[in-house]
């Protein structure tokens, strides 16, 4: 059934922040094949790329739980930044879109990037052209922060989770530019209910009855993906999806990417075939939150509960379930 029109504009936020950078590098009216989501081939250059923003695997205080106890002592999955740069060739404008493994985006992180792009680029890449979002585990490294509110149960600043983020960022975003090549893209949408679980159900149901009545489960179902093909070769996807990417509680002390970098781990490694160590252009699958506020992972509305009692497995479950759905929607 056609979800109600009371819950589009929420659910497609952030793709209409993505599409209003992409229509603000983009002059003139659109072609009718722009207006429907495709573009012809020359229309457009498309790049994609990967990078490790891997920080600090011991002895560092971990980002998103604020808790003192809760350090670094290995890694259960790598970090990474997924980048993707669109360029309409009939401007020369260009916008990129990064997703990266980590609990946040700090402006410091930002103002990195940005400064490293500019060394690299002059003023092709700046402000206004580079949109960088974090997919929210909470469990990495943290403190990289310029505000000391959220260095303070990490101890201080760390210079080199810093660098690792600011670096592996910078070079995503180079291999996406390094990898243009003629284009299109293309949007769809579908719905997932059981990936997320309304944690305060008892403040929803306070809700208004439109509001209570737009959202049945009390969760915001709706995933939307957008596509990428380079010529008639499949290129990457951003699949965005309400759910906190906390399936792994404040007790570990591994890195990890929690769900979301499952999802996008098992789409490029297992069904692409793409192979970081390689260093070569792949399939880039990345996994953005969107509005997640109250929406769990946790089923049974117990940290690391739900849909089993292994929050590791509840981590591959819940990332398999967004993986299926988005490839669902992706061949549709």
């Amino acid at each position: 059934m056609p979800p109600p029109t009371t819950r589009r504009s929420r659910r497609r936020l952030p793709v209409a922040v993505l599409a209003a950078a992409l229509g603000a590098v983009t002059l003139g009216a659109p072609s009718p094949a722009t207006a429907s989501g495709t573009a012809d081939d020359g229309d457009y250059l498309v790049g994609r790329g990967i990078a490790d923003v891997t920080g600090e695997a011991a002895e560092t205080g971990m980002m998103g739980y604020s808790s003192f106890d809760q350090k670094t002592s290995g890694i259960h999955q790598r970090q990474r930044s997924r980048a993707f740069v669109v360029v309409d060739r009939s401007s020369g404008k260009r916008v990129v879109y990064v997703n990266a493994d980590l609990a946040m985006i700090f402006q410091s992180v930002q103002q990195g990037v940005i400064a490293r792009l500019k060394e690299r680029y002059g003023s092709l890449y700046d402000e206004e052209n580079v949109l960088l979002s974090a997919t929210h585990t909470h469990s990495g490294p943290g403190g990289h922060s310029h505000h000391v509110a959220y260095n303070l149960s990490v101890l201080g600043f760390q210079k080199e989770t810093y660098r690792a983020i600011v670096d592996g960022i910078t070079d995503s975003v180079a291999k996406a530019h390094e990898d243009l090549k003629p284009g299109t893209m293309s949007l769809g949408t579908g719905t997932l209910t059981n990936a997320s679980v309304n944690r305060s159900r008892e403040a929803f149901d306070r809700n208004p009855a439109a509001d209570r009545a737009a959202f049945p489960d009390a969760i915001d179902p709706a995933m939307t993906v957008l596509r990428f093909k380079q010529g008639d070769k499949d290129a990457g996807a951003i699949s965005w999806f309400a759910t906190h990417n906390t399936s792994i509680t404040n007790k570990n002390t591994l890195i990890s990417p929690d769900n979301k970098g499952y999802a996008s781990y098992a789409w490029e490694h297992d069904h692409e075939g793409v192979r970081y160590l390689d260093d070569t252009p792949g399939f880039v699958a990345a996994f953005p939150n969107t509005n997640a506020g109250d929406m769990s992972p946790n089923l049974n509305l117990k940290p690391g509960s739900g849909p089993t009692e292994d929050e590791f497995e509840n981590t591959r479950i819940i990332g398999e379930r967004q993986l299926d759905k988005a490839r669902e929607i992706y061949d549709a």
